[in-house]
Order: structure tokens, then sequence, then C-alpha cells
């Protein structure tokens, strides 16, 4: 949008007799979609050492369509207790002072089917190190023209059956599992089933019950030559149906996010094939309470960011098995929100690289779990199925399985996987395996 054009929309709402306008540029972690404009009268406020506001972009989750725009906003307006700086049919920005932001999740949930993506000022740049360490990995990528033999033999591991042996577990056709709402039992049941399977595999396994509300996140260890500094992968287990509390209520979610939980498990399965051990350590982590908030990757990032921990980058996989029948063109995008810059300059050429046939792109979507390390200054992304809004009709509802038009397991999710392990050994680095 232009800025004129945003001035003309946001001018009833703010006294602009001392208007700063200010870009927000896409290397510093932004969590607006690039370019994004702020207008303010005071900065200071936003951005900086001394901010004390947020700013609170509010979505109406995609295809809800049971009350009408106004209704919805209403409602939104209600829960925040004041006006929208800026609200249309399915989005509303709100200014407010950063204390009252940490209770709008759970508010929201029990009154409206919202979403939240919080600006939680001060605005954070990454810090020089790291910065610095995806720059040189980024130069390093843009100069490849040809793909690496290992890492090519590595993603060809790529098993669709077992990745379509997961989901049927997940889901229920080979399982007694219902759904997997953070709330549920099913919930707890999938969390020690990963366990099972990833000490199978050899794995360090964490299995953290970060929370008495919410099913436990399970966390996989990869130890590499330099133990302390992390890769992370991951996505949410959990599910939900319309009712975002049901325990009960009927959420096999193949898609959302089975198949990034199946595409991690799998990841998972190739890494530990390998014949040499990789530079940096990787771990995986299969999160809970996403559907309520991204609470099971937000506990983690929060505990990262505590302890000190060196995250070189988080990828996440959420919702990327889904192509529409008419669509020949495979797509890989890649999450422009909430998502660093730098890393995703990374990411693009190493999909590219070795993944040809693939067109990638940028998805406008938001809310996913990358958003809770992003927001603690690590950098991170994910990839998503396609390059616009979400597209699959089943989205949050009892229809998202896994034996249905569109649902594609050998072609976009054994792709997308093959994706994500060229991605972290890109970012991991390794010996030279003639030499193991």
């Amino acid at each position: 949008m232009r800025v004129a054009a945003l001035l003309s929309i946001i001018t009833p709402y703010l006294e602009l007799a001392d208007v700063t306008i200010g870009t927000v540029p896409a290397s510093r972690g932004e969590h607006l979609a690039y370019p994004a404009t702020v207008v303010t009268r005071a900065v200071e406020e936003y951005f900086g050492e001394a901010a004390n506001k947020s700013l609170v972009l509010v979505e109406m989750v995609p295809g809800d369509g049971r009350e009408s725009a106004d209704a919805w906003g209403r409602k939104v307006e209600a829960v925040v207790g004041c006006h929208a700086l800026y609200r249309t049919p399915a989005m509303a920005l709100f200014g407010l002072d950063s204390p009252a932001v940490a209770l709008l999740d759970d508010q929201l949930a029990a009154v409206v089917d919202a979403q939240v993506s919080v600006i939680d000022g001060p605005i954070q740049t990454l810090p020089a190190h790291a910065e610095a360490r995806l720059t040189a990995i980024r130069d390093k990528m843009l100069t490849k023209t040809t793909p690496d033999p290992f890492i090519v033999s590595m993603a060809n591991k790529v098993d669709a059956g077992k990745l379509r042996a997961s989901l049927e577990y997940l889901t229920g056709v080979s399982s007694t599992i219902v759904t997997r709402n953070s709330y549920s039992d099913d919930a707890i049941k999938v969390s020690h089933w990963l366990v099972h399977e990833l000490e199978t595999l050899g794995y360090e396994v964490e299995y953290w019950p970060y929370s008495d509300r919410y099913s436990p996140n399970v966390i996989a260890t990869l130890p590499g030559r330099f133990d302390t500094s992390y890769v992370i992968i991951g996505g949410h287990y959990d599910s939900r149906s319309r009712n975002v509390s049901s325990p009960t209520d009927p959420a096999p979610g193949a898609n959302d996010d089975g198949s990034g939980t199946a595409l991690n498990l799998e990841v998972a399965r190739v890494l530990a094939s390998s014949p040499v051990t990789l530079n940096y350590t990787v771990r995986i982590g299969f999160w809970s309470g996403e559907e309520q908030g991204r609470r099971g990757s937000k506990a983690y990032a929060g505990r990262a960011d505590n302890s000190g921990d060196d995250i070189i980058a988080y990828i996440n996989s959420d919702m990327v098995a889904y192509r529409p029948p008419e669509v020949e063109t495979m797509e890989i995008a890649l999450l422009q929100r909430d998502s660093n810059a730098v890393l995703n300059e990374i990411l693009m050429p190493v999909i590219a690289l070795y993944e040809p046939h693939v067109s990638v792109c940028y998805s406008p979507v938001c809310c996913a779990d990358q958003a809770s390390f992003n927001r603690k200054q690590y950098p991170a992304s994910g990839v998503f199925e396609n390059c616009d809004w979400i597209r699959d009709p089943m989205y949050h509802k009892e229809g998202d399985i896994l034996d249905r038009p569109g649902y594609d397991v050998d072609g976009q999710l054994t792709t997308t996987t093959r994706a994500v392990i060229a991605i972290v050994l890109t970012l991991t680095g390794f010996p030279d395996p003639s030499l193991a």
C-alpha cells in the first residue's frame, strides 16, 4: 500500500500534527509483512530501549464466515478494551501498553475466532554475531551452482511410504486417535508415540510437560561436532476442530499440522542415518498448544533465551501437504512475516537448487511457531505449501483427513521433506563424507 493511501486511511484515528513515518526493514526481524510502514507521532514508544507500547495485529481466522466482519470487529474491540487504530473486514490493529499484551491470546480465544500477531516491542535486531554467521552462509550459498552430492544422497532417502505411515497413526487411520487437541488425552498418547519413534531412531529425547494445561513438548537432539550451537526444526503436533478448546471433537489435522509432524519425523529418520557427524547439533521440536497461541514453541524459545542458547536458525513446517488438484506447478513458500530476511535469502536458493522443478515464493500467512523464535531474536522462518493465503478448504475442519483430493503425500509432502533436509544440511555443515 502506498504511504499516501495509508495516511489517508489512518488519519481519522490519529492526531497527525507531528507525524513520523518510518519503514521497518526486513533484515531487522520485523513482525509485519515487508515492506511495513509504521505511522506514529512517537516512534520511541514502539521502537528502541525505552519502548513501552506494542503494536498488536488481530486477524480473523480464514474461512470462518460465521458472523459479519463488523460484528467480528466489535467483539475484538470489546475484548481488547479500546478502538482499533485501523480496521478492515479481517483485521484490526491496536497500540497497547506492553503489559496488557500477554493476556490477549487467551482472552480472544474465549470470545472470538481470531489469531494474534504481536509486535512485542521494541522491534529487535539480530545480535551482530548471529547476523554475520547467517550472512556468511548466504553469501556462500549464492555462489553455489551445483548441488552437493552428499545433500542429494541424503534427501533421496525420503520415503513417501514412511510419511504416509506416520500420518495414518496421527489421523486415526491406524490408531485410535480422534483428536490431537492439546487439552485431550489423545494428544498425550501422541506425545508418547513420538518419544518412542524418536528413541527408536537413536535420538536423545526430552519429554517436557511445560504446562499443566497443555500436552507436553517433545524435543529430539542429534549431537553435532560443535554441540553448543543448534539448528532447530519443528512444527506443532496438536490439531483443532472449529472449537479450539474441545478435547473430544474430531480433529484429524492431516494437514494442520500432521503434515509437518510427519515431515519432521522423516527428517529425523534420514539425519539419523548420516555416515558423518554434522558440524552443529540438530534439535527437532514437536510443539503442543500452537492452536491456542503457540504455547509450546513460546515456552521453548523463552527457555532457550533464558539459558543463552546459541540457535543458528529455526525452520518451521506447518501445512506442507495440500496442493489443489487444478494446480500443476508445485509451490514451496517461505513465510514472509515473523521471519528473518537473511535466513530467507538462504532458504530460497537452497530450495531452488535442490528442487529445481518447484516454484519457490513467499506466503503472507502468519502466526506459526517460527514467530516464537523470531521474537526472541533467534533467526527463524518456515515452509508452507503455497504462495498465497491458506487454500486448503478443510483447514480446522473434521474433513482434514489423509485420503482426499489435493492431499499430496507423494508429491508436495515428499518434495518439501527433501527440501527441509537440504536446508538443515546447508545450515549445519558437515565434514567431507569421503573421509568418514
